[in-house]
Formats: C-alpha cells, structure tokens, sequence
C-alpha cells in the first residue's frame, strides 16, 4: 500500500473544489482518490460493460510473473475494473493470501514478500469485479533463489551502490532509506537490479536547488537508480522519493526522478512501484538512450501537485528518447498531475490524470507507425486529453477514455487557455499550421466525457488543414453530456481548423456513434474554426432533456463551412435540421445535408444528374459491374435572418433556425446503345436506382 493512503470518509459524487473546502485537510491525492471511486467504474457508466461485457475475465496476454531471491512480482489484467489479490503457498492447497487492493483497477501488480528462498510457490490471481462477482486463475507456480553468481546488497553496503560488474543479477536483501542516491548502475551490460520486492526510499535529505543547466542536476542530484548501462533490467519493488523532494530542472525536468537513464540502451523495467511528488518531476526518464525500452507491468503514482514549467520536458509518468523501439504496456499510472506513458507500441495501460495545467496528455503515441490500443484512460481537472496527435502512419483503437469535468481554474495560473476543459482525442495545428499529419487512424474506442460547473467538454477535436491528411475517425462511440444548468460548451466533436485556408484536406468521420444531451457536433470555437468536417453514416443519439439541446452549434466568432453531413441516422429528439448560431459571421457558415444515390447500370452507359437549377452534377461513363454512386445534397443549410453574432456568447444558447438552400429535385438521365431514360428525383434518405428495360427506376 503506497504512504498516503488513510481512511476517510467516502464523498459521493461531489466535486473536488467543494471537498477542498469542506475538509482542508486532506491533500490532492486524497481528494482524487475519493473523486475514482465515486466517479469512475462500471457501476457509474454502462459503456463499460457494452465495453468490455459483463462478466469479469482474466485476460491471460496479460499476465506477468518474476520469481526474486525471497519475493516474487505478478502482474495481470481484468476486462472489468476489480480489486484483487494473490492466494499463495508452497503447496498446491496456498493457504496464504496478499493483501486486497483499495481501489477498482483493470491493471493489476502485487508484490509477495517474505517467502523462502529457492522454494516453489504455488500461486492464483483472484479479482473481484464492482458487483461482487469473483474470478480466479489455474494455480501456477515460480521459484524463488537466487541465479548462480548474483551479488546480495544489504543495507550495510555503501551508497549510493555503483553496480560496476556485466553479466551479474544484483539482489536487494534489505529495505532502503537514504539521503542521497540510492543505485548507480555503471556503462556495464547484461546486468539485472533485483530489488526483491523491497523498498527503496531515496532524497531523504534536501540537495536545494543547483546553478546550471541540466548537467548540474544529473552530476549534483540524488536518483533512486541511474542508469548507464547496456542489457540492463530493474525488477520488482518500490523506489520512493523520500522527504528532501527535491524539484528536478525546470526546463528539462531531469533531477531526483526514480530511474533515470542516460545514454542506456535496451533497458527493461518490470513489476516496479513508483511514487514521487517534486516539482517538474518524471518517473521514468530516458535521456540520450537507444535500443529498446521495455516497461510494462509497473505502478506509478505522482502523489504531487505543482508544476514549475508545463513546456520542455515538463511533468510525466514516463519520458522516451526518439531514438529508442519502446514498448509499454500492462502499466498502472495511478495518478499523473500532467503527462502520463508514452510509446511507439502502446497497449493494455491504465491511466488516471488528476490535471493541474494545461495540456496533460494522458498518452502520447510515439513516432511514425506508432500503435495505441485497448488502454483505459480516466481524467479530471484543469485540461486533460486522452490522446494526443501522431505524424505518420499511426493508429489509436479499441481505447476506453473516460473524463469528469468540474471547475479547477485555481489550479494554474493561465487563463487564455482551455481552462476546465475535456477532451478525448485531438490534432492541433499551431499557428499558420503547416505541420504535417498523414494517415491517422481511429476506431473503436469508447470516449465518455460528463461535465459540471461549466466545464467544457470536447469528445474529440480535430484541425482541417492542408498539411492533414488521410485522418481517419471510424466506428467509434462519443457519450458527452453536462450534468448541470450552467455546463453548456458540450460535444462529440468539435469542429476545427484553419477557416481560411481554402486548400484545407477534409476530415472524414465515418460509422461512429454519438451521444449528447447538449451538441452532437459544434463547428468552430474560440479554439478553432474549421472547414471540411465531413460525416458519413454516423448515428446521433440524444440523451436526457436537456432545454438547450441542439443537434448542431455554430460558434467561433468567424466563418466556417464545406461540413457534409452523409447518410447519417438521426434518432428521436434529433435532426439535420436542428441548429443553433451563435457567435459567428452566418452567411459564411453552412453544412450540408447529402444522401447517397447508387444507379445499376450496364458497362459503358453515360450517367448525367442535373440540380433543380441546372448545375451538371454527374457526368460519368459506368465502368465494370459497380454502377455508379453520388452523394445528392438535399439542402445547404446556413443561419437565419436576423441573426447577429455580437447577441451570443461563445458556447452558451444561440439562435434556432436556418436559411435552407434546396439542390433537388434532381434530374437523373441514362443512355445506353442511344437510348435515353430519365427520371425525376427528391432525396430524403440513401437511395437506389435501376435501369431495366430502358427504363429507370427507384428500387427503395
């Protein structure tokens, strides 16, 4: 159990402001851990058990099991949030059993202790869902002992211990805590740190602040392990940061972090739990590193609340070299005040933001190719995302992001920003844009998003530039929803971009699900006003009975158009005709509402549509068996008369109503071996045509 756990009492679905005040007492991370039990979990969102299904399960590609010299490590993760613990033994009948964990996890580590050396352990996982419902694994079993030659560190060695021999396992046999550092682990290769599900309590006494760059802070500052070495691996314990909590550097965040590594290559880091709570803090810090990174089946919990600068390095769970082939996966960050894991391979992690400035990116990506999939991302506070952007060929799929908004704004001292804003998944680009990203693509993930005291709420957000393209959001599920009067800045989407850039690459929605009792899609904000947002066959839920629901909102102060709205489902309480205008320039603003036609027609025939005004709309030679296909525009729908923007204010309820530019009935005409048929067409819905004996006619 990490230090600043105590019992207190369970606070219910109040926010954390309103805790602070009630009880000054209890720090942050008290506060945020009663705010995961009441506002996190199956029971407060049925999107996890449509998730993940209803009966909890063991996901065996997840299991993990290190055997130390008196201790052993096991790792595991659930389909559905559990508390868990490990029956053990040295027979088949266990009769032991660890400690149940105090929260409702999907990642899982425990940590046996005190077990005899070189005996075999026979063990089961055992994980217990929010409805009582109890699972357990086959028995397994691992052996305890140490490898032939390892070196035993106790607590009379001299430290900081510098592991100056390759090719040996070094054992902690002793609880550790120190002033200084604890480990150095030399430019030596193949060496493993066994800390033997020990604690290793490092920065007991303050060093101060250092003069200098980041040289002085690496020469100067304490470390729990610094690493320099090649084959290095550090397995199951705890390093700590003890009461010195000393800030690392501001601009490069390096200083005091728990495991450092400097010019390392191919490093594994497994079954470890890490807690720290310094300024500008990193947990696991590569720097100047290459070869592989492996950390998977590790703890980290930032039991801190400051941060000296959110730019550079700034605060995170863990930091990698673009250098490296990273791979982290099975990772339980309990708590990150900023930036959570990163990773060219990404899977199978459980992160909590507790954010306290701007910008903390819960997961980042990393690199051209890079994979994120089923992780479970849980946030609050002053501006978490989920994901952030990749550059090329980069895929984010099967995640399940769930966020609670609430009013945060003393946290930071920034106010031009996103203050108390949410969001899922995002791509920005900066300034006069420009910044490539190709080939980006997400599908099924489950984005949840709740909000109160005026929170703002983006399911996801994405620019339209012309240096995006190939962005891709498919087969998604987006639930948003404001669960008080005055939380009205709610959507699925929200619509960005470059307004001006006329060469602007369209988004492409395609087959998601969204779910609002506010917007489904607002186009343009303070953020962003984009062009070319494009929605095919998505479906539109509304939930609740919220007075100022509308389907659509248009915002951002400015123009904002090209957005086409393609075969979608809009169910009851919904509608393509259902908008609101509010702060921004109408007659330039407008979508349009589009239903696919798809003709059956024979190779070579010469396929014309002409709009109720004349406009040539198709002109096409069938080609093959396929027919042809077009999507009709229905109507063009942009604001009102008498709407003023100067009347609105950004997100709050604007002006209902629309001017609808009809395109229909449209004139569709075939011919084929010189003959002609046409016939007149209204669009409403998708449709389908057929051409049989020289006639044309509708087939649906």
């Amino acid at each position: 159990m990490l230090r600043f756990i105590k019992t207190i009492v369970v606070i219910g679905l109040t926010c954390l402001t309103t805790v602070w005040a009630q009880d000054t007492s209890l720090s942050p991370v008290e506060v945020f851990e009663e705010f995961c039990k009441t506002e996190f979990g199956a029971k407060q969102e049925p999107l996890v058990y449509e998730k993940f299904g209803k009966d909890i399960k063991i996901l065996e590609a997840g299991i993990w099991s290190h055997g130390s010299y008196s201790s052993a490590a096991i790792g595991w993760d659930t389909n559905l949030p559990a508390q868990s613990y490990i029956e053990y033994g040295y027979d088949k009948n266990l009769g032991l059993r660890s400690r149940i964990s105090d929260r409702f996890f999907y990642v899982h580590l425990v940590h046996l202790t005190g077990l005899e050396q070189d005996k075999t352990v026979y063990y089961r996982m055992v994980s217990t869902d929010e409805a009582g419902k109890t699972v357990k694994s086959s028995i397994a079993s691992l052996k305890t002992g140490a490898p032939e030659g390892a070196v035993l560190v106790g607590k009379d060695s001299t430290f900081p211990y510098h592991i100056k021999e390759s090719n040996k396992t070094y054992i902690l046999t002793d609880d550790l805590s120190l002033d200084g550092r604890a480990f150095v682990i030399e430019k030596v290769e193949n060496v493993c740190l066994d800390l033997n599900g020990k604690t290793v309590v490092y920065n007991n006494k303050a060093v101060g602040e250092l003069k200098g760059y980041h040289w002085a802070y690496i020469k100067g500052s304490d470390f729990g392990v610094y690493v320099q070495g090649r084959g290095v691996k550090i397995l199951n314990g705890s390093i700590r940061q003890g009461a010195g909590m000393d800030s690392a550097h501001e601009q490069s965040s390096i200083g005091t972090n728990p495991i450092y590594c400097k010019s390392a290559k191919d490093v594994e880091v497994a079954g470890v739990s890490l807690e720290y709570g310094s300024n500008q803090m990193i947990g696991i810090y590569f720097h100047w590193s290459e070869g592989s990174a492996h950390v998977h089946h590790n703890v980290f919990m930032d039991i801190g609340s400051k941060i000296a600068n959110r730019h550079g390095s700034a605060c995170r769970s863990l930091k990698l070299d673009k250098k490296q082939v990273s791979h982290v996966h099975h990772n339980l960050v309990r708590r990150t005040r900023q930036m959570g894991l990163s990773g060219a391979k990404l899977h199978n992690n459980e992160v909590y933001v507790d954010s306290w400035s701007t910008n903390s990116f819960a997961m980042s990506v990393e690199g051209i190719g890079g994979r994120g999939y089923d992780n479970r991302i849980f946030a609050t506070g002053f501006n978490p995302y989920g994901f952030g952007w990749g550059t090329k060929d980069w895929k984010v799929y099967n995640n399940f992001v769930h966020m609670v908004g609430q009013d945060t704004a003393k946290r930071w001292g920034e106010r031009w920003g996103d203050v108390n804003m949410l969001c899922g998944m995002r791509i920005t680009n900066y300034g006069k844009g420009g910044q490539k990203r190709q080939d980006l693509e997400y599908y099924g993930n489950v984005i949840v998003i709740k909000g109160r005291e005026d929170s703002e709420i983006r399911g996801v957000e994405f620019f339209t530039d012309n240096s995006i393209s190939g962005v891709v959001f498919r087969d998604n599920v987006v639930k948003v929803e404001g669960l008080d009067a005055v939380t009205n800045r709610v959507s699925c989407v929200d619509a960005q971009g470059h307004f001006k850039k006329l060469d602007t690459i369209p988004m492409t929605y395609k087959n998601n699900t969204f779910i609002s009792n506010r917007h489904h899609i607002r186009f343009g904000d303070d953020y962003g006003k984009g062009l070319y947002h494009h929605f095919f066959n998505c479906t539109f839920i509304k939930s609740g009975d919220h007075p100022d629901y509308s389907t659509f909102y248009f915002g951002g102060s400015y123009w904002n158009f090209g957005h086409r709205i393609v075969d979608c489902v809009f169910m009851e309480g919904t509608s393509a005709e259902d908008v609101k205008w509010g702060p921004v320039g109408s007659s330039k603003c407008w979508y349009s509402v589009e239903w696919s036609l798809h003709l059956d027609a024979p190779s070579g025939a010469v396929v014309t549509i002409i709009d109720k005004n004349g406009e040539e709309v198709l002109n096409q030679k069938v080609s093959g068996k396929d027919g042809v296909s077009k999507a009709l525009v229905d109507g063009v729908y942009s604001g009102p008369e008498g709407h003023n923007p100067r009347d609105y204010k950004e997100g709050r309820d604007g002006l209902s109503g629309f001017t609808k530019q009809e395109k229909g009935p449209y004139k569709v005409t075939i011919i084929v071996g010189g003959q002609t048929a046409s016939i007149d067409l209204s669009v409403n819905g998708p449709t389908k045509l057929k051409y049989e004996n020289n006639i044309l006619k509708k087939i649906n």
